[in-house]
């Protein structure tokens, strides 16, 4: 406690430039097209109408879900993915979204 009566943040070793830091978003780096990297709502944008796997993760559940289907549509944050084997359409929350696998080869640009 220090002398206004309130906890300092703990200090760990090797860490001291993040520690008590407040995260500085204007430069933080992030994924985009403009310098060769891609984002993920970019990427499955390029790549609607291909069949693939959609493997989730939801915290609550007791087992983890695999979707296989057509990426039909991509949102900010949700996929909507059909199946033509059983006719089900399925909107899943990216949050969930552990990993995609495409039976073909990707585009990227």
């Amino acid at each position: 406690m220090n002398e206004k009566g309130y906890y300092q943040n703990p200090i760990f070793p090797g860490l001291e430039q993040f520690n008590n830091a407040i995260p500085d978003y204007e430069s933080a780096t992030y994924l985009s097209s403009s310098d060769g990297n891609i984002d993920l709502k970019r990427l499955l944008d390029l790549n609607k109408k291909k069949k693939a796997k959609f493997y989730i993760v939801i915290p609550s559940a007791k087992e983890d879900v695999t979707i296989d289907g057509i990426l039909e549509e991509t949102g900010i944050d949700y996929i909507i993915v059909s199946s033509p084997s059983n006719g089900f359409w399925n909107i899943i929350p990216k949050k969930y979204l552990a990993y995609v696998s495409f039976d073909e080869k990707i585009n990227l640009k």
